[in-house]
């Protein structure tokens, strides 16, 4: 599979915004954004072929359905592969990686840290501060919040890897697809309500679950949107998690 095949499978289910406090020369990643029109892995990321750094248990993948590792822009693995289903899906529990490392570069005075407990964490999302400084990541300055390890997360939740500088915490039920039983995946997915209502996009409401049996949607692309909602809304179909299952629905977004 090449690069723009690869691509091409990222089409579902990304619904929050990473956002990190620092400065650097870079385009935002937008993490899992659940409108198709704005959904992409973050800026100069690869989705590629399983390589060298792909580890763990390996996806899930449904009869006709594509997955990939989900690398950084270094091209480091991340332990999540992304599926053509419109699924992310957690394949290995890792630390994230690094961006980047190199010689010391001046930082202004506005992003100044020497070290990482010059910087304060935000549970539970974002627990821990990294210094980029104390790190030498080429290109950051200032402090990140987030996590590199689960561990770094309270019970109940995951750190997902992305291409920032750090992860984020995610509520979680399961930690790979390991702990979901023969022929089913730890998948990230949006908690609402199924059916015609439309689900806002709430980064709070993500969370890793594991497939089940019951489910009546393997992934975002098994559903249409069958609701009628008010005009001026970009409406998305989505496989939903209702809190016991997963279910087609929609989220809805205003223009």
């Amino acid at each position: 599979m090449d690069e723009k095949a690869a691509r091409g499978l990222f089409k579902g289910d990304r619904t929050d915004i990473w956002i990190s406090v620092g400065d650097r020369v870079r385009c935002w990643t937008l993490g899992f954004v659940v409108l198709v029109a704005l959904s992409g892995p973050g800026c100069g990321s690869n989705l590629l072929a399983p390589t060298a750094v792909d580890s763990g248990t390996a996806s899930i993948v449904d009869s006709g359905v594509e997955c990939a590792p989900y690398l950084t822009q270094s091209g480091d693995d991340t332990g999540l592969d992304v599926c053509s289903n419109g699924n992310l899906q957690r394949r290995a529990p890792i630390q994230c990686p690094w961006p980047a490392m190199g010689d010391a570069q001046p930082c202004s005075t506005f992003s100044a840290c020497a070290s990482d407990d010059d910087c304060v964490g935000s549970a539970p999302t974002a627990p821990k501060g990294y210094c980029a400084q104390a790190h030498n990541l080429v290109n950051y300055c200032g402090c990140f919040m987030g996590c590199r390890e689960d561990a770094d997360c309270g019970p109940g939740w995951l750190c997902q890897c992305s291409d920032s500088v750090v992860g984020q915490c995610v509520r979680a039920t399961c930690a790979t697809n390991a702990d979901c039983g023969a022929g089913l995946a730890c998948v990230r997915t949006l908690q609402g309500t199924p059916g015609g209502t439309c689900n806002p996009i709430d980064g709070s409401a993500i969370r890793f679950v594991c497939q089940t049996a019951a489910d009546s949607c393997r992934g975002s692309t098994d559903c249409t949107d069958t609701g009628t909602h008010d005009g001026g809304e970009i409406v998305v179909p989505t496989c939903l998690y209702d809190g016991t299952r997963r279910a087609c629905g929609v989220t809805c977004r205003g223009i």
